[in-house]
């Protein structure tokens, strides 16, 4: 409270997360807290907190959230198997590379010692 500098603030407290239930959705919020003024406001959200439907919906959110969030993970982790893998078959291509002009090398060396005994 002795945070609260001017109305806004005062207003914004109502839904400060520090007051709430064990519900992710349900805030303990006493109207005898606030000026007369904010206490419709609180009564709205407190009305609204009774309907069924409303509470329903919250929790369909709450699962579209969650499986929004899974998918995020999924994919990144996807992004990162794709990185590591180009990295990996950039290393590999490198690596045949170096064996292929090795071979290229040992070929010519082959080709010189067969010309010089002719």
């Amino acid at each position: 409270k002795a945070k609260r500098r001017n109305s806004l603030e005062t207003l914004l407290s109502i839904f400060d997360q520090s007051n709430r239930a064990d519900s992710r959705h349900i805030l303990n919020v006493s109207e005898e807290d606030f000026p007369e003024e904010y206490r419709e406001i609180i009564r709205r959200l407190q009305k609204a907190n009774g309907e069924q439907e409303i509470r329903k919906q919250m929790d369909l959110e709450d699962d579209l959230v969650d499986q929004f969030g899974t998918i995020q993970e999924v994919l990144k982790e996807k992004d990162q198997l794709i990185v590591k893998t180009t990295e990996e078959l950039d290393k590999k291509r490198l690596e045949l590379s170096e064996k292929d002009e090795f071979i290229a090398k040992l070929q010519r060396e082959i080709e010189e010692m067969k010309n010089k005994k002719k």
